[in-house]
């Protein structure tokens, strides 16, 4: 999560600044700054949650519990709609190690 802080520190601090200067020197509608800084703070919101969805799933496939019980199946790109935009990331698959064959009784 902290690195898309940084990098918003970095780049989107200074995005928001010349959008501002933008506004200021162009005198553009307030609406277009108001869309402007939403945009800019709902990529950071969409950034967080992809590191922390990333994170997490790094996390569970070093984890040596789930090394015990469960294998990596595969990684692939999975998305989620949220309220701010869609939100794209890499999910790991798993599938338990041990599966027990039900027994099937026949009468």
């Amino acid at each position: 999560m902290y690195n898309r802080i940084q990098h918003f520190n970095e780049f989107g601090v200074k995005k928001i600044e010349e959008r501002i200067k933008t506004f200021i020197s162009e005198g553009q509608d307030l609406a277009d700054l108001v869309l402007w800084l939403g945009e800019d703070v709902f990529e950071l919101i969409r950034n967080i949650i992809v590191e922390v969805l990333e994170d997490m799933d790094e996390y569970l496939r070093n984890s040596d519990f789930r090394k015990k019980k469960w294998e990596i199946v595969r990684k692939d790109e999975a998305s989620l709609l949220t309220s701010y935009g869609t939100i794209k990331y890499r999910k790991t698959y798993f599938k338990p190690k041990s599966r027990r064959k039900k027994k099937i009784f026949i009468r």
